[in-house]
């Protein structure tokens, strides 16, 4: 896998972020891109730790800003 695009992506899905002070807001539609190029960049892969977050992301409700 590309360790570029993996942290490409990752930029844009909250839950892979550590806590910090600094609030950004992504917009909803963004985090569905993210993580969609997330799936699709490790689709086949077997990568655990990423398909736990993916499947974590799945069962959020989306959060309005």
């Amino acid at each position: 896998m590309s360790l570029t695009l993996t942290s490409l992506l990752t930029i844009y899905i909250k839950s892979m972020l550590p806590q910090t002070l600094f609030e950004w807001e992504v917009p909803f539609g963004v985090q569905i891109c993210g993580i969609m190029g997330l799936g699709l960049l490790y689709a086949g892969s077997g990568d655990r730790y990423i398909s736990d977050i993916l499947l974590a992301e799945i069962g959020k409700l989306p959060v309005r800003y």
